[in-house]
């Protein structure tokens, strides 16, 4: 039973889950079958060589396809990356480039048939050596989707219906084909649903991954085509063999619908937050930005994150654009080396402040940036996207509301606050929404970092809050960082015999005795005691003069003591409330707040545990 890459790739397209985690593993399981099916096939090929002809027509037939494979992998990978070279940013390639590549995939055919490839074995490989994305692939499929998917698909499947006849079905159908295809079927079902569901995957997602890698489509078509010329084969299991490649391109799809959950396109079961990522691993960030300021909050920031060889930091900067008129959607990738054009020199300036963090800190920081020009109902799929292609554990967006130096409200965009809104529902990894009420803006306010950092995180416990305290910690390896833990508990007067909180004082407690918090000379821990939300409210007040960042959680329980009477008033759900309370006209210092959201793990282990985490009794 083969399962073909090109196949899989086109049946997720279709149900447009392939940006998706089980899209992901889909691929690439599909992508390593197919790649051992050309060494496996091949090898026999050249076996055959051997032992019908001599063993020098064998090896030199093998040695010829080994130089192909690696002109294809080497030369002709370098000559795509010299095409999006001398293309300019956000232009599509030239035509007179797309035909001579379609030339190159003819040539690369006839070669690898004439020494011992199979003939789409060759343009298998050669596609896989195409820089995905604009302006090269998104180019091929524009200029050639029409020609392969309206000409030679249909002639394909026109043709593997003159062969087959359903009458010689009725004269005598093989009972031992059809028995061995089933038998095959059941098998490979199996095999692919067990391991799944031994390395914990959730069982549906386990059924939904194995159908996908059963689907059978127009390669298995052309395959069987190829093979019933070659060799003398019965109509009838010929069109045995093609009724149940129709069966399972029709009933998989309706299957895979009704087992996976098309809302949730992105969480999956890979962790890809700080909370449980490794310390001394490198912390990957996407930066999301609108303008130059978002641009400059976001460094202030990764500089407080303090780079060094025990934390590097991977940053990815999103230059985030509206598409106006009839434009094309682009994301666009500035690492490519392309050719500046007029219409994009408005983003240069903004490439030009990560380019600057880089070169700050040349040893430990990896950056790269990307501008994403689409609509902005559809912004958010390119922020996902980028942030799951890239294993990204936090992404940074900036606040749809923006002071001046003064502190006055000069914006409040609801575009930007429905952007913000639909990330947090959609992401694959955590999200820290960034309040920037800092005084200082314009491109000078990189060049001027205080010797010490004043930071604070408001621990009240849950899962967002754990992980806030997770990445200030990392910052606190800084000994220009200094941390203030405020761990709110509830006073005697707060009516509420205990708050149990089983999983944050394991945190907490785990912190003290690995002398992570206590132990640190630059970290302060304080405890709070309040009895509702408007004492909650009060010791934020007092402290906004005291701190240049605040990380606090986003997501609370509506019962929660600790912000009863602020969630009733809460204006902002995405900041949550105390993100509210940070985001509203009461406050007018010059502070900077993180809300961080952690990532959602579609675990259903970790929901029963995300809802029984908080307790509270009377």
């Amino acid at each position: 039973m083969l399962t073909s890459f090109p196949v899989v790739a086109c049946f997720l397209m279709h149900l447009k889950i392939i940006n998706s985690e089980l899209g992901h593993f889909a691929l690439s399981t599909a992508l390593l079958c197919d790649l051992q099916s050309v060494i496996l096939v091949n090898s026999y090929n050249y076996m055959d060589i051997i032992t019908n002809a001599s063993i020098r027509v064998g090896i030199k037939a093998m040695a010829l396809s080994l130089s192909l494979i690696v002109f294809v992998t080497i030369v002709l990978r370098r000559l795509m990356f010299w095409i999006i070279r001398r293309t300019p940013e956000g232009k599509p390639v030239k035509s007179s480039y797309t035909i001579f590549i379609v030339c190159l995939v003819i040539v690369v055919a006839v070669v690898g048939e004439t020494v011992g490839i199979q003939y789409f074995y060759g343009p298998f490989i050669f596609g896989l050596t195409v820089p995905t994305g604009p302006p090269l692939a998104s180019t091929l499929v524009e200029k050639l989707d029409t020609i392969v998917t309206g000409l030679f698909l249909p002639l394909m499947a026109t043709f593997c219906g003159l062969k087959s006849n359903l009458r010689d079905l009725s004269k005598g159908l093989s009972y031992p084909l059809v028995f061995g295809m089933t038998i095959g079927l059941f098998f490979k079902l199996i095999a692919v649903y067990l391991p799944a569901v031994w390395f914990n995957t959730h069982s549906t997602d386990a059924a939904a991954l194995s159908l996908i890698l059963t689907v059978k489509g127009i390669v298995e078509l052309g395959t069987f085509g190829t093979n019933f010329n070659k060799q003398v084969r019965n109509t009838g299991e010929f069109t045995v063999a093609v009724v149940l490649i129709l069966i399972l391109a029709s009933i998989i799809p309706i299957i895979v619908r009704k087992l996976h959950d098309f809302s949730n396109t992105y969480p999956g079961y890979q962790q890809r937050n700080i909370l449980h990522g490794a310390s001394n691993d490198d912390l990957r960030i996407l930066v999301c930005t609108h303008r130059q300021d978002d641009a400059l909050a976001g460094i202030r920031l990764l500089e407080i994150s303090h780079p060094m060889k025990e934390s590097p930091l991977s940053v990815y900067g999103l230059y985030l654009e509206p598409l106006t008129g009839g434009s094309t959607p682009l994301l666009i990738n500035h690492q490519l080396g392309q050719k500046y054009s007029k219409s994009g020199a408005h983003r240069q300036p903004i490439i030009h402040v990560f380019r600057y963090f880089k070169a700050e800190h040349p040893k430990f920081v990896q950056v790269q940036v990307f501008s994403a020009i689409s609509p902005p109902k559809v912004m958010h799929e390119d922020i996902c996207w980028l942030a799951f292609d890239k294993s990204i554990s936090l992404i940074i967006l900036p606040c749809h509301r923006k002071w001046n130096a003064k502190g006055e409200l000069i914006s409040d965009s609801q575009v930007l606050r429905n952007l913000n809104s639909k990330v947090l529902h959609k992401a694959p990894s955590s999200v820290g929404i960034l309040i920037d009420r800092s005084r200082i803006h314009g491109p000078s306010s990189i060049f001027v970092a205080p010797f010490v950092y004043r930071l604070a995180v408001l621990y009240m416990g849950g899962e967002d809050d754990m992980e806030a305290l997770a990445y200030a910690r990392r910052m606190a390896r800084s000994s220009r960082v200094h941390l203030t833990v405020i761990h709110f508990t509830l006073s005697k007067e707060s009516g509420y015999a205990r708050w149990t909180n089983t999983i944050d004082d394991e945190f907490l407690n785990g912190l003290k005795k690995n002398d992570e918090i206590l132990g640190n000379l630059n970290i302060i821990y304080k405890e709070e005691a309040v009895k509702d939300g408007s004492d909650t409210a009060m010791i934020i007040r007092s402290m906004e003069e005291k701190y240049d960042l605040v990380l606090v959680g986003r997501r609370r329980r509506s019962d929660s003591p600790f912000t009863l009477g602020l969630s009733e008033w809460c204006d902002l759900p995405e900041l949550g409330p105390i993100g509210d309370l940070f985001a509203s006209s009461d406050i007018t210092a010059s502070i900077s707040i993180l809300v961080i959201q952690q990532q959602i793990i579609r675990d259903e282990q970790n929901e029963a545990l995300g809802d029984q985490s908080l307790k509270f009794s009377k």
